[in-house]
């Protein structure tokens, strides 16, 4: 048997790349938008990567914007979709309350401040000593 890492056994089929052909601009632009890259940056990493898909200066602007309003869009919907579980939360808590079920009011609670992040944080080491000093 070959080591994993000798030649003879090539490249690990499970950590190889996609072709470019294979990928969709879109989703590499959005990818690229998501980790912070400026429209220079992204340009740069495309025609270093990507030669294949022979993008012009105005197909990666337009790429770079497609994936700026993609992400955009996600967040509006992340930001409804969070809206709408938090009165789902609301309206059990309430049913909940009403009968008494206080087992299944303190689970919806217990969901509404973690959609809420209500959660108090553990302060750090020197927070710690400063309220302990008071």
């Amino acid at each position: 048997m070959t080591p994993p890492d000798s030649p003879q056994s090539g490249p690990d089929p499970a950590r190889a790349e996609p072709a470019a052909e294979h990928l969709d601009p879109l989703v590499v632009f959005t990818e690229l938008v998501m980790r912070g890259a400026t429209l220079q940056e992204a340009r740069a990493a495309i025609k270093k990567r990507f030669k294949s898909w022979r993008l012009t200066d105005e197909d990666v602007a337009r790429l770079y914007d497609e994936a700026t309003v993609s992400i955009a869009d996600s967040i509006a919907d992340q930001k409804l979709e969070a809206a709408r579980s938090l009165a789902r939360l609301h309206t059990l808590y309430g049913k909940a309350s009403t009968v008494q079920d206080f087992k299944t009011a303190l689970a919806a609670q217990k969901e509404i401040n973690a959609l809420l992040q209500l959660r108090r944080a553990q302060p750090d080491a020197r927070m710690q000593k400063l309220l302990a000093e008071l």
